[in-house]
């Protein structure tokens, strides 16, 4: 009886929940219909830190909704949304995920590559593409182990001999050439 009585009283209120709960659905419902979800593959990938957005030819185009690992465990799975209308790219499409630094902020995005030999099928939901990280070097040294960084120190020096001697062979060589002419 109270249930009642207070359907009565409040229908106003009632309703006003009800149509925005319909508009809210209808709002998802256009966007689940007009954007186009992929998977994006990585054999390797970095930490992904806040919202992670898509970009196509340095637009915007959608956005990452979901991280996990794949079945196997060998790579990880970044779900992503496309929501730009009329977007047009081959099923041989891949993906960078990289870093740009602004204002002393580290900003990451992916950014999707069209490939060189395009395919004729396009990309549709649920497919999957191939994807790829950049490094960057400042916080891979920055992560490395210290006797690791004395190897790389230890490399360098010895390639830099290795350089040094060899430019000291072809001035030689350019030399001995310049007396033959």
């Amino acid at each position: 009886m109270k249930i009642v009585e207070f359907i009565k009283s409040h229908t106003l209120i009632l309703n006003l929940i009800l149509i925005i709960g319909i508009i809210l659905l209808g709002i998802h419902i256009y966007t689940l219909l007009t954007s186009v979800y992929l998977t994006i593959e990585f054999k390797e990938l970095r930490p992904m830190h806040e919202k992670v957005y898509v970009f196509y030819k340095g637009l915007k185009i959608g956005r990452v909704t979901k991280m996990e690992l794949c079945h196997d465990c060998q790579s990880t799975y970044v779900r992503v949304r496309l929501s730009y209308k009329g977007l047009k790219l081959p099923i041989n499409t891949t993906a960078v995920f990289a870093k740009e630094k602004k204002k002393k902020k580290e900003i990451d995005f992916i950014e999707l590559i069209y490939p060189k030999d395009p395919s004729q099928y396009l990309l549709s939901n649920g497919n999957i593409i191939n994807g790829s990280s950049t490094i960057d070097v400042e916080t891979y040294l920055a992560n490395r182990d210290p006797d690791e960084l004395e190897q790389i120190k230890e490399n360098l020096l010895y390639s830099s001999e290795n350089l040094n001697e060899s430019l000291v062979q072809l001035s030689s060589l350019f030399v001995t050439m310049q007396d033959i002419i």
